[in-house]
């Protein structure tokens, strides 16, 4: 049940509530792998934390193990457990362990990378993992991973400092065959932090271009309207730090900050904003070019008039939060005998909230039964 409401993303606080009511009163021996991991996947989704909830669940995977757990249900679970903040060191170094013992067996790209990116949401260092996941990606390619798969993959190991030539020719090689198109807001957003976190432009193998500017030259042709502060203060970082003054991309920030009210960022992303177009303007005056390009001008004035952004700050790197998501196709929801857990008119009512999930759906997901 808990899945197809989370498939959907639909608000259901109250049927989540009272299913963690549920929950905390039974035992969890009767709950197969895959609801338990659907549980975790489904409150990390939505976004409803129950310290209580994941606890219980987090002790008991400790005491029964991961043994019964298909690749799937292990990524789905820890991806939960790091989108909640929830970061139990014994729970984290379990799941280390266990996917180090199956030598990434039944592991495809996108387990692989959600796992990455939980372990570095979670801040849990896991230094031979990492080292069996680098050298598993570098053997196989990144042929099989998708947009989303390389950017978790990457900022994952930039988070832990970790990235290393082969790992980034090896995403390179995917990236210039798609191009960014593919890639979403945060996607891209996490791509350009983990290059600028680990000081690397690229490898420049592709005709002596690198991907930070194939990725500068890309904004001219995509949208950023509805790319968030923190997002458009973490691109104009990462161009900076990398000095990667590209015109059109200073450019399109510039037009898309000023566009925007300035409350809507905060003091950190006005700094880092304001540092970048300083350090814009500065490559600029060294190459003689100001008298060339206004760009930057009007937005370091409006941003000087605010008291927060009057001085230069001294910054490092910014606070990367991503949001990888795992998506619903990606989760599994077999059909198991149906149980009661809920009443019918709680269903019921949630059910007019969301007319269109599927009442078969709903039924099949009920826990604690036999899988």
């Amino acid at each position: 049940m808990l899945w197809g409401f989370a498939t959907l993303k639909c608000p259901a606080r109250e049927l989540f509530h009272r299913f963690s009511v549920q929950v905390l009163d039974r035992d969890l021996d009767d709950a197969c792998p895959q609801v338990l991991s659907n549980i975790v996947w489904s409150f990390g989704t939505l976004g409803y934390f129950d310290d209580e909830l994941v606890d219980k669940i987090s002790s008991h995977v400790l005491v029964r193990g991961l043994d019964g757990f298909k690749p799937m249900e292990v990524s789905s679970m820890i991806w939960g457990m790091a989108a909640l903040g929830h970061t139990n060191e014994r729970l984290f170094e379990k799941v280390s362990e266990h996917v180090m013992s199956t030598g990434l067996e039944g592991f495809n790209a996108p387990k692989i990378s959600i796992i990455a990116w939980s372990f570095a949401r979670a801040r849990f260092q896991a230094e031979d993992l990492f080292s069996l996941i680098e050298e598993f990606v570098v053997e196989k390619g990144m042929s099989s991973f998708n947009s989303q798969n390389i950017a978790c993959i990457l900022w994952a190991f930039a988070v832990f400092g970790r990235m290393t030539d082969d790992l980034l020719a090896c995403a390179e090689e995917q990236i210039w065959s798609v191009g960014f198109s593919g890639f979403s807001d945060q996607s891209f957003v996490d791509l350009l932090w983990a290059f600028a976190a680990s000081d690397l432009t690229g490898t420049c193998t592709h005709s002596g271009e690198d991907t930070v500017k194939l990725a500068a030259a890309y904004l001219r042709k995509r949208s950023i309207r509805s790319f968030s502060p923190k997002q458009l203060s973490t691109m104009a970082w990462a161009f900076a730090r990398l000095g990667q003054f590209h015109d059109q991309a200073f450019y399109s920030l510039e037009q898309e900050i000023l566009r925007r009210d300035i409350s809507e960022f905060d003091t950190s992303e006005m700094t880092f904003i304001a540092n970048a177009f300083r350090a814009y303007r500065n490559s600029r005056n060294i190459a003689n070019m100001c008298n060339l390009s206004g760009i930057g001008i009007r937005l370091l004035s409006r941003l000087d008039a605010e008291e927060s952004s009057a001085t230069t700050v001294e910054c490092n790197t910014p606070e990367s939060v991503s949001d990888c998501e795992l998506w619903p196709e990606e989760t599994e929801c077999e059909v198991f005998k149906k149980g009661e857990v809920f009443k019918a008119k709680v269903v019921e009512k949630h059910h007019k909230k969301c007319a269109s999930v599927r009442s078969e759906r709903l039924d099949a997901c009920i826990p604690f039964q036999a899988c």
